[in-house]
């Protein structure tokens, strides 16, 4: 992660999320004119949950069902 040539190619990248400092993987593919970048972070444990058991199916009421079953969170 100090190689010259693995910073010069930003495959290290400094990072912060909730205030927590961390070192992270680089986009690996440049073109250039088309700049790859780190937008967001990834998603928290269970936040899409909803929205994914919803696209195939479940409905509120078994997505509560299963939330007091300790099934999901």
């Amino acid at each position: 992660m100090r190689d010259p040539q693995i910073l010069h190619r930003e495959m290290v990248l400094d990072l912060e999320y909730r205030g927590i400092k961390f070192k992270d993987k680089g986009i690996p593919i440049k073109m250039s004119g088309i700049p790859g970048s780190v937008r967001r972070m990834p998603p928290e444990k269970g936040q899409h949950t909803d929205e994914v058991l919803k696209s195939v199916g479940f409905t509120d009421s078994q997505l509560e069902s299963m939330r007091n079953e300790g099934a999901i969170s």
